[in-house]
């Protein structure tokens, strides 16, 4: 019953923040339902026997959605450090959920080709930001490359997570260092990194706990 009221309130703020206006997403109550979205995951995740490093990375995920509802370039930082800990907890525990896998050559070159594309749109933009980006960059790539060397039958929920949670990343740093100049798709990036970052969450937390 506890459980089931924990992912209740977790989706429920999901659900809030998602309807909430894109101009207004700064604030203590902003900050408040944005982490308490992920916070409540991580809650689920530690009362249900998930593994310390699945509580973690969502712990540290919940501690980085909180420094990115924040303003100014400082706290974008502490958000991306609070992520980069999450990657690097997510990498653990897949590892050792399997770790006499081979790695999975082909979905992984996918990825490193996209991830090298990627990294040279944003390039021209990131200004001070290269060496956190390409560091985070690097974490989330093999975050990615873990996941993949899991069986896609018994883990497609893991799969599906980590190649939403790449795509709501990347929507984000598209928005914030390669702005689209259509004022319709700036207004739209926030709820497309949103409605996909949330899912990618409780994906993984439901793929990963015993």
């Amino acid at each position: 019953m506890i459980l089931d009221l924990l992912f209740g309130a977790g989706a429920s703020l999901a659900v809030f923040y998602a309807l909430w206006p894109v101009a207004d997403r700064v604030g203590d109550r902003q900050s408040l339902v944005k982490t308490g979205a992920v916070g409540f995951l991580a809650l689920y995740a530690l009362l249900a026997g998930g593994d310390w490093m699945l509580v973690g990375a969502l712990a540290a995920s919940a501690l980085g959605d909180y420094f990115l509802s924040r303003e100014g370039d400082r706290a974008f930082l502490a958000g991306m450090a609070a992520f980069f800990v999450g990657h690097v907890a997510y990498i653990a525990l897949f590892v050792v959920a399997a770790p006499n896998l081979p790695i999975a050559w082909g979905a992984t070159g996918i990825l490193g080709l996209f991830s090298f594309a990627l990294m040279g749109r944003l390039w021209p933009g990131l200004g001070s930001f290269r060496l956190p980006v390409l560091a985070y960059g690097a974490a989330i790539f093999l975050m990615g490359a873990a996941v993949f060397r899991l069986p896609l039958e018994t883990f497609w929920m893991a799969h599906l997570g980590a190649v939403l949670f790449i795509l709501s990343d990347s929507v984000l740093a598209l928005a914030k260092f390669r702005p689209p100049k259509a004022r319709a798709l700036q207004m739209l990036a926030p709820h497309v990194v949103w409605l996909t970052y949330w899912p990618a969450q409780a994906l993984l937390m439901f793929a990963m706990l015993p």
